[in-house]
């Protein structure tokens, strides 16, 4: 019988560091990244809907829902939003970094990026006002 060499938690970390290597090669296959992108943004919309369908489903209002509901909800709410704010942050960094390199339509990339992020604000601020 042979026993393994290092401890639990050296075995752990090379084996933290393959799969962050595999990772890295997944989601840098062209294209991933925008399909990524896209089915978080459409798994947040249907939660959003979803949440919205059970609020103002059979139950009123006005009967209100129990604590652990509404923190579910908040939490099925708030992660594909966050995970949809990371991806877009990672694709600005990527933009930026673009932009520094001086390739060709980087600016204007730039440029449209902030625009759209700008249209997109406006109703969230227009809502919180």
């Amino acid at each position: 019988m042979s026993t393994p060499v290092g401890s639990l938690s050296e075995r752990l970390a090379v084996r933290f560091r393959l799969a962050r290597r595999r990772f890295a090669r997944w989601a840098a296959t062209p294209g991933r990244s925008l399909r990524l992108e896209v089915a978080v943004a459409a798994i947040a919309v249907l939660v959003g809907l979803s949440s919205y369908a059970f609020l103002t489903g059979r139950r009123a209002p006005a009967e209100g829902f129990s604590p652990p509901f509404v923190a579910l909800l908040l939490v099925a709410n708030l992660l594909p939003l966050l995970a949809l704010l990371f991806l877009i942050g990672r694709r600005v960094a990527v933009i930026i970094g673009h932009r520094r390199a001086g390739r060709a339509g980087a600016q204007l990339h730039v440029r449209l990026v902030a625009l759209f992020a700008a249209l997109a604000a406006a109703p969230t601020i227009l809502v919180v006002i």
